[in-house]
């Protein structure tokens, strides 16, 4: 049986041996803490695992969020440990919008009282109902009537479901394509391409953090009413900021005039928005598909 007392801190590292110079291991990295005396210890190492942000994250975001442009810019200047990783902060701030997605339609579906109730459809007395139609001369591919059916049994649901389920891989996969176009957009004078790599991965971040602050306002609005009218005025602020952002972190890290910064900025903002309804339309595609 393990103790609850805390065993006294030691000089030197227990797995390999270094000399501690502080409370990480130089050599190994583990933390000179000890193992499984303590709840905190073991939720410190479950959270350190998942994410391995510790104290980076709050100042990573914090110069996210206010200086466009500046984290890619310490990113490519070498001063990477000081903040998390960008793959790993684009990969927290989008796994934290879709699961407040969820949360939020699921206070929605419980606590919307107005709402009516649910139509229920029933394939087997309405025969093919909503699904009967003819796309063309070759007729309706089963799948399509499949898919339909089952998407009317539950008025959707199942497919909302797998649409939230299949929205983040597509989007990690759309980051390339943006970052391709961003290629084509400073030509001259040549970057890497990985450059525009970590500039759509910093970019998204900030908004998918943006995103979530603003569901976050919404669902205070909701649970407590007197809060609606200052909500409402952040959540105006911050999606003027999230409209502004992208254009500001180009103008900044790229290092253009700001005529030439405005021009690519609207070019691929129209881009980029017939891109994403392309890859959104497909995922809901794949998504009824699988539903």
């Amino acid at each position: 049986m393990l103790s609850s007392t805390p065993s006294p801190a030691h000089d030197d590292c227990a797995n390999c041996g270094a000399r501690l110079a502080g409370p990480w291991c130089s050599q190994c990295g583990q933390h000179s803490h000890e193992s499984g005396r303590r709840l905190r210890d073991l939720l410190h190492d479950a959270w350190h695992s998942f994410t391995h942000l510790d104290g980076r994250f709050g100042s990573t975001l914090q110069l996210l969020f206010l200086k466009p442009g500046a984290l890619t810019r310490e990113y490519f200047a070498n001063r990477r440990a000081r903040h998390v990783p960008p793959f790993r902060l684009y990969l927290v701030c989008s796994l934290l919008f879709f699961a407040l997605t969820s949360v939020e339609k699921w206070y929605a579906d419980h606590h919307d009282t107005h709402a009516p109730g649910p139509v229920v459809f029933d394939v087997e007395k309405a025969g093919a109902g909503p699904c009967e139609f003819n796309l063309g001369a070759g007729g309706t591919p089963v799948w399509v009537t499949t898919a339909c059916n089952n998407i009317a049994k539950d008025q959707g649901k199942t497919l909302a479901k797998a649409f939230l389920g299949n929205a983040p891989k597509m989007m990690f996969l759309f980051l390339p394509l943006l970052a391709a176009l961003m290629q084509l957009a400073y030509w001259r004078p040549r970057r890497w391409y990985v450059e525009h790599v970590v500039f759509s991965l910093h970019t998204h971040a900030l908004l998918f953090t943006g995103f979530s602050l603003a569901m976050l306002l919404g669902l205070a609005a909701t649970a407590w009413p007197a809060l609606e009218l200052p909500t409402t005025v952040a959540k105006v602020a911050l999606f003027l900021w999230l409209g502004l952002y992208p254009y500001r972190a180009m103008r900044v890290y790229y290092g253009q005039t700001r005529a030439r910064t405005l021009v690519k900025f609207m070019g691929l903002g129209i881009v980029y928005f017939t891109l994403l309804a392309v890859v959104m339309l497909l995922t809901l595609v794949v998504s009824a598909v699988g539903a």
